[in-house]
């Protein structure tokens, strides 16, 4: 991922990763690859279906299915995620952001009070997620520790990672490595599936109308157009992975990016406590959140410098387009390169949630904003983008409500060195925890 940015600041703005692969940082990529189709016939390529296998378990998933499939199957799944949905399910976030709270206040009136905040992030999301998928917890904020399932989506991640190396490059292989070096993962990834498909078929066995995922899906099947209980399964996989380790990567990123920048830090947590101290356990609303500038700004920042999906996602070109030649190619815009050129932003490498904002400095005026889109656009976008935000704004802010944070002393280098798979392996973050006490409402 670092070696083909590296391509695009030697060579240009297209340049050729593997045999039939072209890799962009175009701004204008994003729209010609992944968009909805133009009159011109440009955007919304066809998924290059090697690197797209099927789901562990069940039918079609919304992450590989054909597009009529797919447009059928998110136009379910979208209820679950619309602004109605989001609402409904605010009580259930904030009862685990409270819970994270209490288990980060244990920690600062500790003698040590430092803590791994990547676990503690992972812990939240992932019961989050789960409750909201499966209807129950996975109970790792009560426990404080991982369960071999979570290990097995981390896995999973990174079996993509490997498998879309070798797809690119030494396609002839992977028969030989899927029954040799990696069957170990393989068989992780489907212990993955065979734990999704029990818990769905657990949810779905109990009549309620809590407001999780199944809850709206079933709500607003349409007849004959709904998912048939293999889609519910793998598509509850899909989600469960989707919307965990990425939404605890960029929490990890933009705290680790705010310890080192005491500046930044200060003005946002000015910014979180003059709107929300004294707002109780119900915490702020999704509403009241999203019109905070500097906390979307630093968040924005946060997801151009360490996007939770940093590789790109290929497409097939089919043959006769402006740039390809002879046999259909495989295009992608990698998230982390065109995020981290030159050739689209000011100090690429800097953190500056000040270019997000209306009216920057002058020396932010040639950034390309829309060069960042860290959930993809088009059709096949992130289905849980809105969720993905109100959870970052809501955890983030909970842990600057309740506590002034700074890097732990054992953090010597830089956490941001990192290898990528599929998504960000990350190590541990060890942040200092000083307990505050958000002044109570006039």
């Amino acid at each position: 991922m670092y070696w083909i940015a590296r391509l695009h600041e030697q060579y240009g703005t297209v340049v050729r990763t593997a045999p039939d692969h072209l890799a962009y940082i175009e701004p204008e990529a994003w729209k010609d690859i992944y968009a909805h189709k133009s009159s011109s016939g440009r955007g919304n390529l066809p998924k290059d279906l090697r690197y797209y296998g099927p789901a562990p378990v069940g039918g079609a998933s919304i992450l590989n299915a054909d597009d009529e499939t797919h447009a059928r199957l998110r136009r379910s799944i979208s209820h679950a995620f619309s602004e109605k949905a989001l609402i409904a399910q605010e009580p259930l976030l904030r009862q685990y952001v409270n819970l994270l709270v209490s288990r980060l206040r244990d920690t600062a009136n500790s003698a040590d009070k430092s803590v791994d905040i990547v676990r503690m992030y992972n812990f939240v999301t992932f019961d989050f997620m789960a409750d909201l998928t499966f209807g129950e917890p996975l109970g790792l904020l009560e426990q404080g520790e991982y369960i071999p399932w979570v290990a097995s989506i981390i896995t999973s991640f990174k079996l993509i990672g490997i498998m879309w190396s070798i797809q690119s490059a030494f396609s002839f292989l992977m028969p030989l490595v899927t029954k040799t070096v990696l069957r170990g993962m393989l068989a992780k990834r489907k212990q993955h599936g065979a734990f999704a498909v029990e818990r769905v078929d657990r949810r779905l066995a109990r009549q309620t109308d809590r407001p999780d995922i199944w809850t709206f899906v079933l709500r607003n099947a349409e007849s004959g157009k709904g998912l048939s209980r293999g889609e519910m399964h793998s598509n509850g996989s899909s989600i469960m992975a989707a919307g965990t380790e990425t939404t605890a990567s960029v929490l990890s990123g933009i705290t680790w990016l705010l310890c080192n920048h005491h500046d930044v830090l200060d003005r946002l947590s000015r910014e979180v406590r003059e709107a929300f101290d004294g707002v109780g356990d119900d915490g702020p609303s999704m509403q009241a959140l999203a019109r905070l500038p500097y906390l979307n700004a630093c968040l924005q920042e946060a997801l151009r410098i360490y996007p939770p999906g940093p590789l790109g996602m290929p497409r097939v070109a089919p043959a006769g387009g402006a740039i390809i030649c002879g046999r259909p190619t495989t295009v992608y815009v990698t998230s982390y390169a065109v995020s981290h050129s030159e050739r689209n932003f000011y100090d690429p490498e800097g953190f500056h949630p000040e270019r997000w904002l209306p009216d920057p400095d002058p020396c932010f005026a040639n950034d390309k904003l829309n060069s960042a889109e860290p959930f993809s656009l088009g059709p096949r976008n992130c289905v849980g983008k809105n969720l993905a935000w109100h959870e970052m704004r809501s955890i983030l802010t909970a842990i600057l409500l309740n506590f002034d944070i700074e890097l732990a002393e054992q953090m010597k280098t830089n956490w941001l060195d990192q290898k990528a798979y599929f998504v960000w392996e990350k190590p541990p973050l060890y942040i200092k925890l000083n307990p505050r006490q958000p002044k109570a409402s006039a």
